[in-house]
């Protein structure tokens, strides 16, 4: 075997070298590139959740993003010290999407204080809290709920009409814009119809079933049509209405492949289609922007069309 000389095994040791060095500072600026992140979600067993926060993880692994998905399992309270935890960890961002809209503005102060970015995502803060975030992405809220109620009333085209509404959960601002949406635009396009009734869901099907039993054992006939918060409750509606026997229509939002399946059977006059996807990837895009010092939309709301029988197969359901 041929021995190398001194000068031979002295450049070898040189190359070496050079390459460990190459390497280390490429792992080192692959690493500051990860920016670790806060997601704190709202809920992660929800169906909508169950594909929103993976989302958000998902797309924000592409750009950099390290994110922690902490669950507030609708408790304020939780969420506020998940903030607080996230704060005191010094992390480069967190993406809230609020249990509370109102409650959860005292978090926010705190994490701006702190010079920590915020994005809001899917649920909007209260306009108190708009001052301590960066930026909104998410559905419109308010205006799915004004093009459900503008539909409706144009449908019943000036005739008087009964509605009772499963709400989504107290506090939370989907719930207050959802309501306000959808009384907005029953006003503007029939003030004869009524919402004669208003129940929390929840969010949960079973619930809503109980809730909307309860108000037909109420009101009975009276009611002409139920609205909900999302097809989640809708389908429970659904099954309190046809245990009745009453003829009672209804209308809804947030698509999933339920409520789709009941539209096209006619149980359903029309839903709003809401994108998990589309509202995670946003968020994720949105805070990497933030964290890169670019510029961001104070307000960026996702594409959600309103979905009836004539037009849900261009619309399948996301989930």
């Amino acid at each position: 075997m041929k021995l190398l000389s001194r000068r031979s095994f002295a450049a070898l040791l040189v190359v070496a070298a050079s390459a460990t060095v190459a390497i280390s500072s490429m792992t080192g600026a692959g690493a500051a590139t990860t920016k670790k992140v806060c997601l704190l979600a709202n809920s992660t067993t929800s169906p909508y959740a169950a594909l929103l926060n993976p989302a958000i993880v998902t797309e924000g692994a592409k750009l950099g993003l390290s994110v922690q998905t902490l669950d507030g399992n609708s408790d304020i309270a939780t969420q506020a010290q998940q903030m607080d935890d996230c704060i005191a960890e010094k992390v480069a961002g967190v993406v809230v999407v609020p249990v509370d809209a109102k409650g959860i503005v005292p978090a926010l102060a705190r994490a701006a204080a702190a010079g920590i970015p915020i994005e809001n995502s899917n649920a909007e803060v209260d306009p108190s809290g708009v001052k301590y975030i960066k930026a909104f992405t998410g559905p419109g809220d308010y205006e799915m709920a004004l093009l459900a109620g503008k539909t409706l009333g144009k449908d019943l085209k000036g005739a008087a009409a009964n509605i009772a509404e499963i709400q989504g959960s107290a506090g939370y601002g989907p719930t207050i814009a959802r309501a306000a949406g959808f009384a907005a635009g029953l006003k503007a396009t029939d003030p004869k119809a009524k919402i004669i009734a208003q129940e929390d869901g929840n969010w949960v099907q079973q619930t809503a079933q109980t809730d909307a039993a309860a108000l037909i054992a109420k009101y009975g006939k009276k009611i002409n049509y139920f609205y909900c918060h999302d097809d989640t409750m809708c389908v429970g509606a659904a099954a309190a209405i046809k245990s009745s026997g009453l003829p009672i229509h209804i209308v809804s939002l947030t698509l999933n492949k339920q409520g789709a399946a009941l539209i096209k059977s006619g149980v359903f006059l029309f839903s709003v289609l809401q994108s998990p996807q589309t509202d995670g990837d946003l968020a994720a895009q949105t805070m990497a922007k933030i964290l890169k010092g670019q510029s961001v939309p104070k307000v960026t709301y996702i594409t959600t069309p309103l979905v009836t029988k004539a037009n849900l197969s261009k619309y399948p359901a996301p989930f």
